[in-house]
């Protein structure tokens, strides 16, 4: 099997300070347009929704790092318009320049974030207060302990149900053997890149952990 190239060009970034930036999800959504077409600063702030003088100073931001350069100008009503894009159509951060751990830091705390925010909102204004949900302590099939979501009576929720929310969460400790783990992590691959290319009218969020970590 072939490995998966991601981009075939594509600029190794030589700054720290660039790669700094880059690593910042927040960051990734600033350099996007460039990516896609040349855009003036007006445009940028109206794709962004951001005020031009803060456009301005991101789009001044990218050029100074080496992520953007002028393309060309062109007229618009008598005056002079700049056009920015992307200086290569994909970027590589060396973990040499952002150690890997830093990296995942910095994906993890921006997506924690967004996750703790919704499931704030589901578990304070959703069916799972009003219907008396909370959690009980249950075994899993390997004989860890672990709080399960439940009712007051002790039912376990049933998240396959049609009218549920499409929710769920699991931090499992799993005892495996390294070909089990391999395959976990095909099969986990394998069906959530079946869903990559949909475009539903709804946003969520998913997240997948799966390492050796030290025996406890």
């Amino acid at each position: 099997m072939k490995p998966t190239i991601a981009h075939r060009q594509f600029l190794t970034l030589e700054s720290r300070a660039a790669a700094a930036f880059l690593v910042e999800p927040k960051n990734l959504r600033l350099l996007d347009p460039f990516l896609q077409n040349e855009q003036s600063i007006a445009q940028f702030a109206t794709q962004l929704e951001l005020n031009p003088n803060a456009a301005f100073k991101i789009v001044k931001k990218l050029e100074t790092l080496g992520f953007i350069t002028c393309t060309k100008e062109i007229m618009r009503r008598g005056k002079p318009i700049k056009l920015y894009q992307a200086t290569a159509p994909a970027f590589f951060v060396p973990f040499t320049h952002i150690p890997a751990e830093h990296f995942i830091a910095e994906i993890t705390k921006s997506n924690w974030e967004t996750m703790l925010s919704a499931m704030n909102k589901l578990f304070s204004e959703g069916r799972l207060i009003e219907e008396g949900y909370g959690a009980i302590t249950s075994h899993t099939p390997n004989g860890r302990i672990m709080l399960t979501p439940a009712k007051a009576n002790g039912e376990l929720w049933d998240a396959s149900a049609p009218d549920f929310p499409a929710f769920a969460a699991a931090w499992l400790r799993l005892k495996l053997s390294f070909a089990d783990a391999k395959a976990l992590q095909t099969d986990l691959v394998k069906l959530y890149s079946s869903y990559l290319e949909r475009d539903g009218s709804g946003d969520y969020l998913m997240g997948i952990f799966l390492i050796e970590t030290p025996q406890t």
